[in-house]
């Protein structure tokens, strides 16, 4: 039986932003890991282990570092192409630049704010797939925001006339507009109420089942991440200490750091630790009510 190849495989990266001081200190150091198709991985860790700098990496905004004495070997490879090999700053007009997409922590500073709801979602169409029929610019926005369960009526609102949720939601459906195969997610619910919160993290894993979307979700919370990830990578200090299934990461943790995490997940009665370990995973569904959040 032949075995799946990983829809994108990270090798040896590396981030300095010393560029004279020695010795060097990394952001991100000598990481490596899979992403198969339709699953969700996770990336933990407390502020400053290098997850955000890592994800930019990834989308190619930033440029990894080449490090004398150090790997050589470091690779993107998204379907099989090596996409570390052009420089972040050409990328947005590279063809793969559509294969790989992401949706930012806080969607008021990430969406224009002279632009409508529609207008930012229709940007990857006319940018990335080239799409000219107005007409059929007009559906696809439509579809996409029906998609992501954005009320019809406020797509010609601009974001200060929306929620935070509602932004949130433009911010998914701007994602899944250029098709497409990896999305990534920085803490996309952080900025958002608990109860909104629920509902955008139900909505992308629907989504992902849907359309059989993989993901790669950064988050500080690690409750978050059982929710919707399958497999779940610990970072500290710009390395990664742990990586696993997200039942052996929360079942049998083998880092002490991870166990440090786990301790600190707040859940209601009992320890803290023991309470980190009984966490069930929830999928509430969002009511009619609460939809336009």
């Amino acid at each position: 039986m032949l075995r799946e190849l990983p829809l994108l495989s990270v090798t040896h990266l590396y981030k300095s932003f010393d560029k004279s001081r020695e010795p060097r200190t990394f952001a991100v150091r000598d990481v490596s890991f899979d992403l198969y198709k339709g699953t969700c991985l996770g990336i933990a860790g407390e502020s400053g282990s290098g997850k955000s700098t890592l994800i930019r990496i990834l989308a190619r905004l930033i440029d990894a570092t080449i490090v004398p004495g150090c790997r050589d070997d470091i690779s993107i490879r998204l379907q099989g192409e090596d996409i570390s090999l052009y420089e972040a700053r050409h990328f947005a007009r590279h063809l793969a630049r559509r294969q790989i997409q992401m949706v930012f922590q806080d969607p008021s500073s990430s969406l224009n704010p002279c632009w409508t709801a529609a207008r930012c979602i229709a940007d990857p169409l006319r940018v990335l797939l080239d799409m000219r029929d107005r007409a059929q610019i007009e559906a696809e926005v439509r579809r996409l925001a029906a998609l992501v369960r954005l009320p019809e009526e406020l797509l010609d609102r601009l974001p200060h006339q929306l929620s935070g949720g509602q932004k949130a939601r433009v911010g998914i459906a701007r994602a899944l507009a250029a098709r497409p195969s990896v999305i990534l997610l920085d803490e996309p619910t952080t900025a958002l109420d608990v109860s909104v919160q629920g509902q955008v993290l139900c909505l992308l894993d629907d989504l992902k089942h849907e359309l059989k979307l993989s993901y790669i979700f950064v988050s500080h919370d690690l409750s978050v991440l059982r929710l919707i990830c399958d497999r779940i990578i610990i970072m500290q200090q710009g390395s990664i200490v742990e990586q696993g299934t997200t039942a052996e990461v929360f079942g049998s943790p083998s880092h002490e750091y991870t166990r440090s995490l786990l301790s600190a997940v707040p859940v209601l009665g009992g320890s803290a630790a023991r309470n980190a370990a009984s966490i069930t995973p929830v999928s509430p569904k969002p009511n009619k009510e609460m939809v336009q959040s």
